[in-house]
């Protein structure tokens, strides 16, 4: 049900932070309620608007009632940001600041798989993780694949996928990453933990972006150019 409390997170304040279906709950270390945190909104629909100011009473009743995704895992940051994932067709990542609102840049994230069956199934992500710089890394069930963004949604790889040889996963459900950053994925199907370590040309990629946005354009270049070599 999207109405059970899933995850939970403690941020930097102490505020315990809680998922429940499509918005999250703030408590405080007396366990005092101190507010939702984040919640989905559904987009503006003027054809939702003009069957609704022209459709009899009975045919209103027959609508079905439009609700926002529901998050799926989040993933809270030494700084305090909270970095959901969501279900749907857009936006399925966010980035929720102090006061709620998502700055993480919108648009379409991980990509459609089809279905054995033809059918087209919009990406389910499964988890979320996020380095010290930003780096954010999820896992995507329908493919079974690694999307890795950096600070600004930009894709920088997608690896993995459907199988059962190393660095293939069946149901890939959690994964974190270390200050070293190697990826930990646990494989729920499979019953493992597969330990990632990235290659030299992910790495250099990493540190020209940590430069890059660090304003130090000269040394990113450097890197920028030892990527292009590769």
């Amino acid at each position: 049900s999207s109405d059970l409390s899933t995850k939970v997170a403690v941020g930097q304040t102490g505020f315990l932070y809680v998922l429940k279906g499509k918005q999250f709950i703030a408590i405080d270390e007396e366990n005092v309620f101190k507010g939702f945190v984040g919640s989905n909104t559904v987009e503006f629909s003027l054809k939702n608007m003009l069957v609704r100011m022209f459709a009899t009473k009975a045919q209103k009743q027959k609508l079905i009632k439009v609700e926002p995704d529901p998050y799926a895992n989040f993933y809270m940051t030494k700084e305090g940001f909270l970095y959901a994932v969501a279900l749907g067709s857009k936006n399925q990542i966010r980035c929720i600041n102090s006061v709620g609102n998502n700055i993480y840049p919108e648009g379409t994230y991980c990509e459609n798989t089809v279905a054995s069956n033809g059918t087209v199934l919009t990406p389910a992500i499964a988890d979320i993780t996020v380095n010290d710089f930003g780096i954010v890394t999820v896992v995507e069930q329908n493919s079974r694949r690694i999307y890795q963004y950096d600070q600004e949604g930009n894709l920088l790889a997608v690896f993995g996928g459907e199988g059962s040889k190393l660095g293939k996963f069946n149901v890939p459900s959690s994964i974190v990453e270390d200050e070293n950053g190697k990826l930990y994925i646990l494989d729920r199907a499979q019953n493992n933990i597969q330990i990632m370590e990235g290659t030299a040309f992910i790495q250099n990629v990493h540190t020209a972006l940590q430069y890059y946005y660090d304003g130090d354009y000269d040394s990113a270049k450097d890197y920028w150019q030892k990527v292009l070599e590769i």
